[in-house]
């Protein structure tokens, strides 16, 4: 596998919504992750990170790589 991005992605977020559409206008490889409002804790927590979005580099290895939120 290629390397690839990954979005957490909060159902109803801007941000998260305007982060979709600029990788998918760019032709990025990509991978998104849709959260519910009632989950945001756990992916919160799980990624170590307390906004939405949350955007990670994959790496061929699947290393995970934070690029920010």
């Amino acid at each position: 596998m290629s390397d690839y991005i990954k979005v957490y992605s909060l159902n109803g977020c801007g941000y998260s919504k305007r982060s979709e559409i600029s990788l998918i206008n760019n032709n990025i490889e990509h991978k998104v992750i849709k959260v519910e409002w009632d989950n945001m804790s756990k992916y919160k927590k799980k990624n170590k990170m307390r906004t939405f979005q949350q955007i990670f580099y994959i790496d061929k290895q699947e290393v995970k790589h934070k690029i920010g939120g």
